[in-house]
Order: structure tokens, then sequence, then C-alpha cells
């Protein structure tokens, strides 16, 4: 699975887990409320800004939410995130 695909499948899954759109969730991690969309829609995105979006999403993931199987999940940074 590609990194543009892991990232669409995570966000979605988060998402759906915390009750929140999708634009809302690009606003927070992004800081575009299209990004998500735009990539979703076959738009390109920086590998580093992908990545940096999965570990936004590891840092946060809702604890009683299983994380998406198939997408490897970046190891937790050492100071976290606040969701």
């Amino acid at each position: 699975m590609r990194l543009r695909d892991q990232l669409l499948t995570v966000s979605e899954a988060y998402a759906q887990a915390v009750g929140r759109s999708e634009a809302r969730i690009s606003t927070i991690v992004f800081g575009s409320g299209n990004a998500i969309s735009r990539l979703r829609g076959g738009a390109d995105m920086g590998s580093e800004r992908l990545h940096n979006g999965l570990q936004w999403f590891t840092d946060n993931w809702p604890p009683d939410t299983s994380w998406p199987a198939g997408v490897p999940r970046p190891v937790r940074s050492v100071d976290g995130a606040a969701a």
C-alpha cells in the first residue's frame, strides 16, 4: 500500500472513531480543510508531509480504537501530542 493510501485509510478510520468530518480532521492535521480531499481526488502531497500526517495520527490515536490493518504504524513520538 502506498504512503498516500495509508494516510487516507488512517484518516478515514480516525474521523469515524472520533466522530469528526474529513474536513475537520484535515484542518487539524494539515492546517487546510481540503488537504485530505484533494489527496483523495488524486492530488499530490510531499512525502514529508505524508509522514508527518501519519505521525500525528499515531500520536493522537484513540486508545480504544484499533489501528487500521495493513497500515504500518509509526512509533509514537517521545513527547506525543494533544488530541
